[in-house]
């Protein structure tokens, strides 16, 4: 089969998204298939596919954004492509995969990040008019594939007209490379002085919860429970006592080895990839119920959550007890049970075979 994936810019190692992607088109050029990446990127991004270059065109970043979706679907409908996967700013496609969730449930997020109303900019009403559009206008994509059961309620819930249309196949993660290792030795290298070290990771800092995440290793770190933070990701800003900023990783397992506890006080997240690397690691995870991760990995054991972001005495004691526990198995077998080669699967089945699925998830 011919397929198009659609997406305006694609940055290896990025976010979950690109990474999914990425494993995603090398799974289907190695059934076979022909795989055409349709972005605004003039230098064509490595991966298993051609590139096919739509450089968009206009004088602000919402003018761009629709310049482009106009652009690809022209070219879809040019090149007839046998499906076309959209994932960021289009106007039609087969099937969309929105590992975001919907616009305005990020927007609303980065509102109570901000701590400030968030002004609707040109980008924002070019989002928005987007996903009007293409999910609930009269042609609606065919299939909608939801990366947990919380983005299938939000588009269900803003878009009744595509909710029998939407099927939920989780994250994978690919367990060969996220796996317990030589601990000791990371932790030599990262985190010399000894004692508890909590993870920070996020690409956004200020959406995945940095003031609290900060706060709360304070807290930790004033009892004598934890003595080092390492961060990685976006530039945070200011580091506390005992922080250390490592930069984006391009091999973040050995890090999520070195971590007694990974910290996610995000206010939004669909299904964090970082979630079950770090599981699979033998690293258990303190976050939100803002995780969409948690209806599928649980609230318990290795898992613990607090309802609210800025709950800082909430998540210093579900770190707190984490570190004591160090439920390190149990954190591994629970990831085991979302290996990324069954998520592939489900994913290649929906694109590849009519009518898309028959409906059922994964």
């Amino acid at each position: 089969m011919r397929i198009a994936c659609v997406i305006d810019r694609f940055v290896a190692g990025k976010g979950g998204l690109e990474v999914w992607l990425a494993a995603l088109a090398s799974r289907l050029a190695g059934g076979g298939h022909e795989i055409t990446l349709l972005s605004a990127d003039r230098t064509p991004p490595r991966g298993p596919w051609l590139h096919r270059p739509l450089p968009a065109r206009g004088l602000t970043r919402g003018g761009r954004i629709r310049d482009f979706a106009e652009r690809a679907r022209v070219e879809c409908l040019r090149s007839s492509f046998d499906v076309v996967l959209g994932l960021r700013h289009c106007l039609s496609c087969d099937v969309y995969a929105p590992h975001g969730g919907s616009v305005e449930s990020t927007r609303a997020a980065h509102r109570r990040a901000r701590r400030r109303p968030v002004p609707l900019l040109g980008r924002w009403r070019a989002f928005l008019a987007l996903e009007r559009s293409l999910l609930g206008g009269g042609a609606p994509p065919r299939l909608v594939i939801a990366v947990s059961e919380s983005v299938r309620r939000d588009l269900a819930g803003r878009y009744p007209g595509v909710a029998d249309r939407i099927r939920v196949v989780p994250n994978g993660v690919d367990l060969s490379r996220f796996r317990p290792g030589d601990r000791e030795k990371a932790r030599a290298r990262l985190a010399p002085g000894g004692g508890g070290v909590v993870l920070f990771l996020a690409a956004n800092p200020r959406l995945k919860g940095w003031r609290h995440a900060r706060e709360a290793f304070r807290k930790l770190h004033r009892e004598g429970a934890a003595s080092t933070l390492l961060v990685a990701g976006g530039a945070p800003g200011r580091l506390p006592p005992g922080g250390r900023y490592l930069g984006f990783l391009e091999r973040p397992e050995e890090v999520l080895r070195a971590a007694d506890v990974l910290l996610q006080p995000t206010y939004h997240d669909p299904f964090p990839l970082a979630t079950l690397e770090a599981l699979a690691c033998g690293t258990p995870v303190v976050t939100t119920e803002q995780n969409g991760a948690l209806d599928h990995v649980g609230r318990d054991g290795p898992v613990r959550a607090v309802s609210d972001p800025a709950d800082v005495d909430g998540l210093a004691a579900a770190a707190r007890e984490l570190l004591e526990t160090a439920p390190r198995e149990e954190a591994r077998t629970r990831a085991e049970e979302f290996p990324r080669e069954r998520s592939l699967a489900a994913a290649e089945s929906l694109l590849t075979k009519e009518p898309y699925g028959g409906g059922s998830d994964l």
